[in-house]
């Protein structure tokens, strides 16, 4: 029994494609007329698409080029992010650690700092969940939007005595 052509993965052929663009584009143009390197990105796009007999549907089509100038002219996969009105804050500590702010509630929140007692761990993050959204900053801080808050948690381990 014998299989089909293996269908190429939509992120190898859009960083296939991508790099056509790049290869095609205009080394004199000028790159802070955003309207003009997107036209241009767009015309390559499709000519390349054409020339190389690519089947994507048109949402394939539509994604693939928003991606690939979000990757040439923007900042990649934040771009999204970046669009969204209802994100407040994008937070990138590394490839992979990307938190939002949304409505006053981070996700993607982690423990940097463990206890040694995974409970308490938790039941600290659920109290910093809980707590969200967090109030705002006072009025009286002026000139300032952001501020860095660190939380520390102290537990006590014993019961409490109840006077006896």
């Amino acid at each position: 029994m014998s299989q089909g052509p293996v269908r190429e993965s939509f992120r190898d052929v859009k960083f296939r494609i991508q790099s056509r663009v790049i290869q095609d584009l205009d080394p004199k143009l000028d790159l802070s007329n955003q309207v003009e390197v997107r036209r241009q990105i767009e015309e390559i796009f499709g000519k390349v698409i054409d020339e190389e007999g690519l089947a994507l549907t048109r949402a394939e089509r539509v994604r693939m080029l928003e991606q690939i100038t979000d990757e040439i002219i923007g900042l990649g996969p934040l771009e999204p992010l970046l669009r969204d009105e209802s994100i407040t804050e994008v937070m990138v500590n590394g490839p992979r650690q990307v938190y939002i702010e949304r409505n006053g509630r981070v996700s993607g929140l982690e423990i940097e700092k463990v206890s040694g007692h995974p409970p308490m761990d938790f039941a600290a993050r659920d109290a910093i969940l809980d707590a969200s959204p967090l109030p705002p900053l006072p009025a009286d801080l002026t000139g300032v939007e952001r501020e860095r808050v660190t939380i520390t948690f102290f537990y006590n381990t014993k019961p409490p005595d109840n006077g006896k």
